[in-house]
């Protein structure tokens, strides 16, 4: 039977060529048709005014008016080839206020708000929070302590000081269980230092 993970199924098209080019990025910044999903203290802002739970995007406009020195991070493209942006706004001190938020718009914990909205929106959310949350603990370098700049739309930091660069590349840790037999599918590394040990497989 199959099973739908509820962070699972994000829609958006990280488009990897476009977030390597610093241009296109600053353009699509500050395009009228760029989307903003803002966090606060990485509680995402949802949509409850009309209908079912949808995720609060905001336009370009709104998001410049608030002055957050944050770098956005670029999501990817929806399937209107439209730039979806999350950007952290925790420096904002009442973000309701500032945002002047009609009634349905709030921000709510993540976890809990994944519960009410479409998978869709859920695996846009799981991608959101966890760059952003990475960047929020990521902001020196470790290996010379200096700190680092946001690259790459948000999908790596880079050290000026040492040159140094981290990515922020999704990866996943699977557990498989042959249908046939009631066992774990473990594999051996091969390099000497770790030899004779096992492991679940990632890739």
């Amino acid at each position: 039977m199959a099973v739908d993970h509820t962070f699972a199924g994000n829609p958006l098209d990280r488009a990897d060529v476009r977030r390597r080019d610093p241009a296109w990025l600053a353009a699509a910044a500050h395009s009228t048709e760029a989307r903003y999903l803002p966090l606060w203290q990485l509680n995402v802002l949802v949509d409850a005014g009309l209908g079912p739970a949808t995720l609060g995007w905001l336009d370009t406009a709104t998001i410049e008016r608030l002055g957050v020195e944050q770098p956005p991070i670029f999501l990817g493209l929806d399937h209107k080839d439209r730039p979806c942006f999350t950007l952290d706004i925790s420096e904002v001190a009442d973000p309701h206020h500032e945002l002047a938020l009609p009634e349905g718009l709030a921000f709510q914990e993540s976890r809990g708000a994944a519960m009410s909205l479409p998978q869709a929106d859920t695996g846009i959310l799981a991608q959101a929070r966890a760059q952003v949350g990475w960047h929020r603990s990521h902001r020196f370098c470790s290996a010379c302590g200096e700190q680092t700049v946001m690259q790459k739309g948000g999908h790596q930091r880079h050290c000026d000081a040492c040159g140094t660069d981290r990515a922020t590349g999704p990866w996943c840790a699977l557990v498989c269980f042959p249908p046939w037999r009631a066992s774990l599918i473990r594999g051996k590394r091969s390099r000497r230092r770790c030899a004779g040990r096992s492991g679940k497989r990632r890739g």
